[in-house]
């Protein structure tokens, strides 16, 4: 009986593996053997040749900056605002000639406001045609009233501006 009796640590250095696992471990060691490991030597070289060109790239950069700084180095912030600054005033201008024409427009309601306070009635006639003139309340006839009040004197334009 001391023959069929097997030490249990003997037992337990193996293992059943099935076939298949054994041939895909055989297939993965054959193909690390084939692929090289890239030496050291080979990945320093990779590794300048990457420096290389990224310090020719950071040159490229360098050189288009200084051509940008020397392009516009020659105009001052006066000189490169001035094309916004013409713009703004003529802008100034028009809303000054706007205003102008809204104070008129206000003004012209006023007058006409007055004169129907006054009793006189504004009817519509054709555009070829005179207005009739008005009578007063005494019979006698009124010149008509001015349609547009004279347009005052434009001040001297002054110039809007920063500079």
């Amino acid at each position: 009986m001391a023959d069929e009796e097997t030490n249990p640590s003997e037992e337990e250095n193996y293992e059943l593996v099935p076939y298949k696992e054994i041939e895909d471990l055989k297939e993965q060691l054959k193909h690390l053997k084939d692929v090289p490991i890239p030496s050291s030597k080979k990945l320093q070289v990779s590794m300048d040749d990457l420096a290389a060109k990224i310090d020719r790239m950071t040159a490229i950069f360098e050189e288009a900056g200084h051509e940008i700084k020397a392009e516009e180095g020659g105009l001052t912030f006066q000189e490169k605002m001035k094309p916004l600054f013409e713009k703004m005033n003529k802008v100034l201008e028009q809303n000054s000639e706007i205003a102008k024409g809204i104070v008129a427009v206000a003004d012209l309601i006023n007058e006409l406001k007055s004169h129907m306070e006054e009793g006189f009635t504004v009817k519509q006639s054709a555009p070829a045609m005179e207005p009739p003139m008005p009578m007063s309340q005494t019979g006698t006839m009124m010149p008509p009233p001015r349609m547009m009040p004279p347009m005052p004197s434009a001040p001297p334009k002054r110039k809007l501006g920063f500079f």
